[in-house]
């Protein structure tokens, strides 16, 4: 969390508010060469990576701040 809040603080409003977290499921996808999703998708990283695609679809990919700085994506 200490991470994420340094992150956050330095990044500010250009940061994602889905956190993906450490899943051992993830670890797996190199060698299935599969999305998480595919084999587990009740997973927490499965459901936080839904969430991150959710966010970016929505268009505001994470941010607080207006959408039409192009840099801010």
């Amino acid at each position: 969390i200490r991470v994420v809040q340094e992150v956050r603080q330095y990044l500010k409003d250009r940061v994602f508010r889905t956190i993906v977290p450490r899943d051992p499921r993830l670890a797996e996808v190199p060698y299935r060469q599969a999305p998480v999703i595919a084999f587990d998708i009740q997973s927490p990283g499965s459901k936080a990576y839904i969430q991150l695609a959710r966010e970016v679809l929505r268009g505001d990919a994470g941010l607080k701040g207006k959408s039409d700085d192009s840099t801010a994506r």
